[in-house]
């Protein structure tokens, strides 16, 4: 199970959820649509044409935060997680990724 944020993504027509995702270094959080996987390093700036472009896949790196996508510490964020970040009024659900829907 995943938590996803009231933001949906812009590019689904507000269809695609935006579940949490705990980076590498265990604290930067990522949001990732469940519809088209497109990719926020931010929730303050989730909207068309902000969101990750230049995903390093061959070394996992989100580019201009510089932070690892995946590694020990990397999974589904934790409501503790979204509460360090200030973000757990955010959150709108929990469930699986691709498969809840509003």
């Amino acid at each position: 199970m995943a938590f996803y944020i009231k933001k949906n993504c812009p590019y689904c027509d507000d269809e695609g959820n935006l579940f949490v995702w705990r980076c590498g270094d265990g604290k930067s959080l990522a949001f990732s649509c469940d519809e088209c996987s497109a990719l926020w390093a931010s929730i303050e700036n989730i909207e068309i044409g902000s969101e990750l472009k230049e995903v390093d896949l061959i070394n996992n790196f989100m580019p201009s935060v510089n932070v690892p996508i995946y590694g020990p510490s990397a999974g589904w964020a934790t409501m503790q997680d979204m509460i360090n970040q200030g973000i757990s009024d955010e959150v709108a659900g929990e469930g699986d990724w691709v498969e809840t829907r509003k």
